[in-house]
C-alpha cells in the first residue's frame, strides 16, 4: 500500500503540470457577450461592475440583470444563451480550466444550439439541481431560486441528469427537478412564471424541508466524489499492470477515465450552483429566523467542504489521465518502431 502512495504522489507532482498545461492551452474560452439590454452586471472576484460587450468571460464570472433587462452570450459556433431579466448566471467553473459552460441559478435563460458536428461532445447549460447534455437544440430554463429547475424543450432532444437519476426528452415535452430528486418528464403547460412563483411560495412556507433536502443533496455529492476518489486510486494503482497487458487495457481504462472526468465535472458544476443559491437563500432570511438561518448555513459549510474535495480528486484525475496517456503513447510508439525496423526504414 505504501508504494501505491508513493506512485500516486509522484503522478501528482510529475504528470499534474504537464496535463494541466496542455488542458488550458487547448480549452480557451470562447464565450463572449454579444447583446446587452437594460441593468446587467458583472460579478468577479468580490467585486460587481456594468457588463460591457467587450468584457472577456472567465471562469468563475456570475452576470446578473435587473428588471427589463436582457443579456445574450455566443459561443464561438454560433450557439446562444439569453438571459433574460432578473436572472442570474454562473461562466463555468474556477476549479476546471477554461470552461465556459453557462449555469443558472435563479431566474430564466433560452438556449438555441446548432447542431453536434460529427465526433463532437455537444454542450451543458446547468442549475443547481440538473445537467442539460445538449447536442443541439432549442429550450428554456427557470431556476426557483430555491433550487427547483423547470426545462421546456421547442426543438431537438435533451437529456436531463443529476445524482438521483436521468431522463430524455422530446419536442415539446418538459421536465421537472427538485433538489435531491430524479429528474421527471412531464407535458405541463404552466408557463416558466408562474412555475417559478408556485415554487416560491412552496419554499417559504416549508423552508426547514427544503434545508433538509440540500443536506441530502450535498451527502449525495460527497458519496460521488469519495467514490471517485477510489477508482481513481484504483486505476492509478493497476497503470504498470494495464501497460503490461497492452493497447487494449490501456484504451479500457482511459474510457473508464473520460467518464470519471466527465461525471466528476458535471458534480463539481451542480455543487458551485447549489453553494450559490444557498448564498441567495441566506441572504434572503431575516435575522429573526436566526435558527433556519443558521440551517442553511451549515448545509453551505458542508457544500464547501465537498467543492474542495471535489477539487482533489480532479487534480488527482487529471494526473492519472496524463500518465495513462503517456503509457499509451509509448505502446504505439514502439509499435511503430517495430514496424519501420520490420519494413528496413
Amino acid at each position: 500500500m505504501k508504494k501505491v502512495h508513493v506512485f500516486f504522489r509522484f503522478a501528482l507532482s510529475a504528470a499534474l503540470a504537464i496535463s494541466f498545461n496542455l488542458w488550458i492551452a487547448s480549452a480557451g474560452n470562447s464565450l463572449e457577450v454579444s447583446y446587452i439590454v437594460g441593468d446587467v452586471k458583472l460579478h468577479r472576484s468580490a467585486k460587481v461592475m456594468p457588463l460591457a460587450m467587450d468584457t472577456k468571460l472567465a471562469a468563475g464570472d456570475i452576470i446578473s440583470t435587473g428588471k427589463k433587462s436582457l443579456c445574450t452570450l455566443k459561443y464561438a459556433d454560433g450557439s446562444i444563451v439569453e438571459i433574460r431579466s432578473e436572472s442570474k448566471i454562473a461562466v463555468g467553473n474556477e476549479s476546471v480550466k477554461g470552461s465556459d459552460y453557462v449555469s443558472l441559478i435563479s431566474g430564466a435563460v433560452h438556449g438555441k444550439f446548432v447542431k453536434m458536428q460529427k465526433g463532437g461532445s455537444g454542450n451543458k447549460v446547468y442549475t443547481p439541481t440538473a445537467v442539460c447534455a445538449i447536442r443541439g437544440t432549442e429550450f428554456s430554463i427557470a431556476s426557483s431560486g430555491a433550487g427547483d429547475s423547470k426545462i421546456q424543450l421547442e426543438e431537438g432532444k435533451l437529456e436531463i441528469r443529476n445524482p438521483f437519476g436521468k431522463v430524455n426528452i422530446a419536442e415539446g415535452e418538459n421536465s421537472e427537478v427538485g433538489i435531491a430528486e430524479k429528474p421527471i418528464a412531464d407535458r405541463s403547460e404552466e408557463d416558466l412564471a408562474a412555475w417559478s412563483e408556485r415554487k416560491k411560495s412552496s419554499f417559504e412556507s416549508a423552508p426547514d424541508e427544503a434545508a433538509e433536502k440540500y443536506d441530502s443533496y450535498v451527502s449525495r455529492l460527497d458519496g460521488n466524489s469519495k467514490s471517485s476518489s477510489k477508482k481513481i486510486h484504483e486505476l492509478n494503482k493497476n497503470l504498470a499492470r494495464n501497460s503490461m497487458k497492452g493497447k487494449s487495457a490501456l484504451e479500457k481504462s482511459n474510457k473508464e477515465l473520460d467518464n470519471l472526468d466527465e461525471n466528476l465535472q458535471d458534480d463539481m458544476f451542480l455543487g458551485q450552483n447549489a453553494r450559490l443559491a444557498l448564498d441567495g437563500i441566506v441572504e434572503g432570511i431575516g435575522e429573526e429566523k436566526a435558527s433556519l438561518k443558521s440551517k442553511f448555513l451549515q448545509v453551505k459549510e458542508e457544500c464547501n467542504k465537498v467543492a474542495e474535495q471535489q477539487r482533489r480528486t480532479y487534480e488527482a484525475l487529471q494526473a492519472v489521465k496524463e500518465a495513462y496517456r503517456k503509457a499509451y503513447d509509448a505502446i504505439v510508439k514502439t509499435h511503430r518502431d517495430t514496424i519501420k525496423s520490420i519494413k528496413g526504414q
